[in-house]
């Protein structure tokens, strides 16, 4: 079983994401294992769709949201991890 979680851009801090992307990506190219993230990206419209991640595990997703730039810097909301039984 895998777990999804949602994210929703904040509207007033949109314009701030460029600015925390590098660390984004830094903390997503450094997370330990590599294989917990199965899949993560951003739908056609990121400010009004949001993102999700997939994981290969609950407590990867848990680990992953709560070190995330994004989330941390408060310019992304996160869903709850949903199980997700593909």
């Amino acid at each position: 079983m895998k777990f999804v979680v949602r994210y929703s851009t904040v509207p007033e801090r949109a314009a701030d994401l460029h600015k925390v992307y590098a660390l984004h990506k830094a903390y997503l190219d450094a997370f330990e294992p590599p294989s917990d993230i199965v899949g993560i990206g951003t739908f056609e419209d990121p400010l009004t769709n949001g993102s999700m991640a997939i994981f290969a595990t609950l407590d990867a997703a848990q680990r992953f949201v709560a070190g995330d730039p994004f989330v941390t810097e408060g310019l992304v909301k996160p869903s709850e991890p949903v199980a997700w039984c593909a």
